[in-house]
Protein backbone atom coordinates (compact mmCIF):
# COMPACT_ATOMS: atom_id res chain seq x y z
CA UNK A 1 0.00 0.00 0.00
CA UNK A 2 1.18 3.50 -0.85
CA UNK A 3 1.05 6.01 2.01
CA UNK A 4 -1.56 8.70 1.51
CA UNK A 5 -0.43 12.31 1.68
CA UNK A 6 -1.67 14.63 4.40
CA UNK A 7 -5.26 15.55 3.51
CA UNK A 8 -4.91 19.18 4.67
CA UNK A 9 -1.86 19.64 2.43
CA UNK A 10 -3.62 17.99 -0.51
CA UNK A 11 -6.66 20.26 -0.08
CA UNK A 12 -4.50 23.38 0.18
CA UNK A 13 -2.57 22.45 -2.96
CA UNK A 14 -5.70 21.48 -4.88
CA UNK A 15 -7.36 24.79 -3.95
CA UNK A 16 -4.59 26.65 -5.71
CA UNK A 17 -6.83 26.16 -8.72
CA UNK A 18 -8.70 29.34 -7.71
CA UNK A 19 -5.60 31.51 -8.22
CA UNK A 20 -4.90 29.79 -11.53
CA UNK A 21 -8.48 30.35 -12.72
CA UNK A 22 -8.79 34.02 -11.67
CA UNK A 23 -7.89 35.47 -15.10
CA UNK A 24 -10.51 33.27 -16.74
CA UNK A 25 -13.14 34.17 -14.12
CA UNK A 26 -12.37 37.88 -14.62
CA UNK A 27 -12.76 37.45 -18.38
CA UNK A 28 -16.06 35.65 -17.75
CA UNK A 29 -17.26 38.72 -15.82
CA UNK A 30 -15.96 41.02 -18.57
CA UNK A 31 -18.28 39.27 -21.01
CA UNK A 32 -21.15 40.05 -18.64
CA UNK A 33 -20.09 43.71 -18.67
CA UNK A 34 -20.05 43.70 -22.46
CA UNK A 35 -23.50 42.15 -22.52
CA UNK A 36 -24.71 44.86 -20.13
CA UNK A 37 -23.26 47.57 -22.36
CA UNK A 38 -25.11 46.09 -25.31
CA UNK A 39 -28.42 46.23 -23.44
CA UNK A 40 -28.82 49.84 -24.59
CA UNK A 41 -28.32 48.92 -28.26
CA UNK A 42 -31.12 48.35 -30.74
CA UNK A 43 -33.07 45.14 -30.26
CA UNK A 44 -31.64 43.37 -33.32
CA UNK A 45 -28.08 44.24 -32.29
CA UNK A 46 -28.80 43.11 -28.75
CA UNK A 47 -30.23 39.80 -29.92
CA UNK A 48 -27.29 39.08 -32.20
CA UNK A 49 -24.75 40.06 -29.55
CA UNK A 50 -26.37 37.80 -26.95
CA UNK A 51 -26.05 34.86 -29.28
CA UNK A 52 -22.42 35.66 -30.01
CA UNK A 53 -21.50 36.13 -26.35
CA UNK A 54 -23.26 33.02 -25.07
CA UNK A 55 -20.80 30.59 -26.65
CA UNK A 56 -17.53 32.09 -25.29
CA UNK A 57 -19.16 32.63 -21.90
CA UNK A 58 -20.21 28.97 -21.74
CA UNK A 59 -16.76 27.85 -22.93
CA UNK A 60 -15.05 29.97 -20.29
CA UNK A 61 -17.25 28.45 -17.60
CA UNK A 62 -16.30 24.96 -18.80
CA UNK A 63 -12.67 26.08 -18.76
CA UNK A 64 -13.03 27.17 -15.12
CA UNK A 65 -14.50 23.76 -14.28
CA UNK A 66 -11.66 22.08 -16.16
CA UNK A 67 -9.00 23.99 -14.25
CA UNK A 68 -10.59 22.84 -10.99
CA UNK A 69 -10.77 19.25 -12.24
CA UNK A 70 -7.11 19.30 -13.31
CA UNK A 71 -5.96 20.46 -9.88
CA UNK A 72 -8.20 17.85 -8.22
CA UNK A 73 -6.74 15.08 -10.37
CA UNK A 74 -3.23 16.14 -9.37
CA UNK A 75 -4.03 15.44 -5.71
CA UNK A 76 -6.34 12.42 -5.59
CA UNK A 77 -4.97 9.18 -4.19
CA UNK A 78 -5.06 5.98 -6.20
CA UNK A 79 -5.14 2.47 -4.81
CA UNK A 80 -2.16 0.25 -5.40
CA UNK A 81 -2.39 -2.72 -7.69
CA UNK A 82 -4.12 -5.60 -5.92
CA UNK A 83 -5.52 -3.32 -3.22
CA UNK A 84 -7.72 -4.93 -0.60
CA UNK A 85 -11.09 -3.56 0.53
CA UNK A 86 -9.54 -1.65 3.43
CA UNK A 87 -7.17 0.20 1.10
CA UNK A 88 -10.00 1.01 -1.31
CA UNK A 89 -11.98 2.38 1.64
CA UNK A 90 -9.05 4.63 2.66
CA UNK A 91 -8.61 5.83 -0.92
CA UNK A 92 -12.32 6.63 -1.22
CA UNK A 93 -12.35 8.38 2.15
CA UNK A 94 -9.30 10.49 1.23
CA UNK A 95 -10.69 11.47 -2.17
CA UNK A 96 -14.14 12.24 -0.73
CA UNK A 97 -12.52 14.50 1.88
CA UNK A 98 -10.49 16.19 -0.87
CA UNK A 99 -13.70 16.83 -2.81
CA UNK A 100 -15.44 18.27 0.25
CA UNK A 101 -12.48 20.53 1.00
CA UNK A 102 -12.05 21.96 -2.47
CA UNK A 103 -13.53 25.34 -3.31
CA UNK A 104 -16.48 24.92 -5.67
CA UNK A 105 -16.68 26.76 -8.98
CA UNK A 106 -19.61 28.82 -7.69
CA UNK A 107 -17.69 29.80 -4.54
CA UNK A 108 -14.60 30.75 -6.55
CA UNK A 109 -16.69 32.93 -8.84
CA UNK A 110 -18.23 34.69 -5.82
CA UNK A 111 -14.77 35.16 -4.32
CA UNK A 112 -13.38 36.74 -7.48
CA UNK A 113 -16.51 38.87 -7.88
CA UNK A 114 -16.00 40.25 -4.35
CA UNK A 115 -12.47 41.28 -5.36
CA UNK A 116 -13.65 43.22 -8.43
Amino acid sequence: MIAAPNIADAIAKANQWVAAAKPVIRAWFALDDIAGDLFTAEQRIRDEARGLLRKPRDEMYRMIEGIRDDFRCDHVVHASEGADDAEWDRVEEFNDELDRGMVSVAAAIKQVEAEL
